[in-house]
């Protein structure tokens, strides 16, 4: 049985919006890490009104276990808005138990199983069952303590992308947000702190141009998967629409799900207010201030010149041919 939505026409700007009705509707972010999720995340959640998540994917053990900041500046198991989830599902003990179940579930080797390319042994079935059930429930707890039936979840990760439509199906909609390979691998080799472990000073991980390139290309070729099986399911987004039209791009990415637009949010066509939240990870811009300014990152560009970045410069133009339709969005009045 294939657990996720018919269909294999690719996702292409300017077909019929997605249809949205008063179910939990869920918002993913899917792509690589450093590609513009988290700020992302806060302009579109504060445009259709929802309720952010961060990157989910990581609750149980960054958030439950490790005890990680909220966005709200408290240890997520001392969160009054996470407490009261934990609450509701009943989910009081160690979360060791169910990082285990997690871990032979949701993992890049199983996709076949999920997106029904290979039929689902039967003890996967029966792991994939047992963790679905804690899964929806938690996006159905969050829903109620929230009281929003809109969530974004930008954990980016395909493995969970495929695991959420197999659970979810049309429910959930996939955005895939890509930032060109150059300035990926940039950001990727520059140290970056983690407040969010605020017992130690810590770093994220930094890694080198192949490991960043390999990465996300593999990455996103699994998520512009998502959009071609499911001809209603998704949108592409370039990070680069994003920067050069943050309002335009934002507005354009509401209409294309279906969900009405908030505007008043928008300061001006770089500024908007996104108010407080209680993300469990993601990048160190979610505890900044909630009236936040996309500006121009193009400090990659002053390392153009050097052989690396020039073959990856390359390596871009070839690969993304596979998922890009163009440039987005393509409404002249949505970019005014």
């Amino acid at each position: 049985m294939d657990p996720s939505s018919s269909g294999t026409a690719e996702q292409r700007v300017g077909a019929e919006p997605i249809v949205a009705g008063r179910m939990l509707r869920l918002i993913y972010v899917v792509g690589y890490g450093r590609s513009g999720s988290t700020v992302f995340e806060r302009a579109l959640a504060a445009t259709i009104g929802g309720f952010r998540l961060g990157e989910m994917r990581h609750l149980w053990e960054r958030g439950f276990l490790n005890g990680e900041l909220c966005e709200c500046g408290a240890p997520v198991p001392r969160c009054s808005f996470w407490a009261a989830v934990r609450e509701r599902l009943g989910l009081l003990d160690d979360p060791r138990e169910l990082l285990r179940l997690k871990d032979r579930v949701d993992r890049i080797r199983y996709i076949p199983f999920l997106n029904g390319s290979l039929p689902m042994p039967s003890t996967y079935r029966r792991r994939w069952q047992t963790w679905g059930r804690v899964i929806r429930g938690v996006y159905e707890a969050i829903a109620e303590v929230s009281r929003n039936r809109i969530l974004l979840d930008s954990s980016k990760d395909p493995s969970y992308a495929y695991l959420l439509r197999s659970l979810f199906g049309p429910r959930v909609v996939f955005v895939h947000l890509v930032r060109r390979l150059p300035a990926v691998a940039h950001s990727w080799s520059r140290p970056k702190p983690r407040p969010e472990i605020h017992w130690t000073d810590a770093l994220m991980p930094r890694y080198p141009l192949l490991r960043a390139a390999s990465e996300w290309t593999v990455m996103n070729l699994l998520a512009a998967q998502l959009g071609n099986r499911n001809a209603r399911g998704g949108v592409m987004v370039r990070y680069e629409d994003l920067l050069d039209n943050p309002r335009g791009t934002v507005l354009a990415v509401a209409a294309r799900i279906g969900l009405p637009a908030r505007s008043y949010v928008w300061h001006d066509r770089r500024t908007f207010d996104c108010g407080p939240g209680h993300t469990v990870s993601g990048n160190p811009v979610r505890f900044e201030p909630p009236v936040v300014t996309i500006r121009l990152d193009e400090c990659w560009k002053s390392r153009s010149g050097e052989l690396g970045y020039r073959l990856l410069m390359q390596w871009d133009a070839l690969v993304r041919r596979a998922w890009d339709p163009g440039p987005f969005p393509t409404d002249a009045e949505v970019r005014r």
